[in-house]
């Protein structure tokens, strides 16, 4: 069996665009849930934020031709220590870290090669 990697997709409108960074803010929770998980796991789990336009009218549309999904997700490899806030933990994430198919691809080979653990 190939590379895998488990993912916890967050989609939401509550982000915030800065330079070369989207933020959000992960429940405090989640986030030492994601750390654990990391440390336990032999499995990759990313966390994979999916920015949503603020209008709501604006998330999706769908025919039987297709299905567009606006606007984008980013992923995001969670490390450093546990947080003690209790409520949450903002996550900068990397405008270069866009999910695509090719970066999924390089994502299979980095685990594979044992980049990302």
């Amino acid at each position: 069996m190939g590379p895998s990697f488990d993912c916890q997709l967050k989609a939401t409108i509550n982000w915030t665009e800065d330079n070369n960074f989207i933020s959000y803010d992960l429940d405090a929770e989640y986030y030492n849930k994601l750390l654990y998980r990391k440390e336990k796991s032999s499995i990759p789990c990313l966390l994979v934020v999916m920015c949503l336009p603020r209008d709501k009218n604006e998330w999706i549309q769908v025919s039987e031709q297709q299905l567009i999904i606006k606007k984008c997700c980013y992923y995001y490899s969670v490390n450093g220590e546990p947080t003690e806030n209790s409520s949450t933990k903002r996550v900068r994430i990397p405008k270069s870290q866009l999910l695509t198919p090719s970066a999924v691809q390089s994502l299979m080979e980095r685990i594979s090669s044992g980049e990302i653990s």
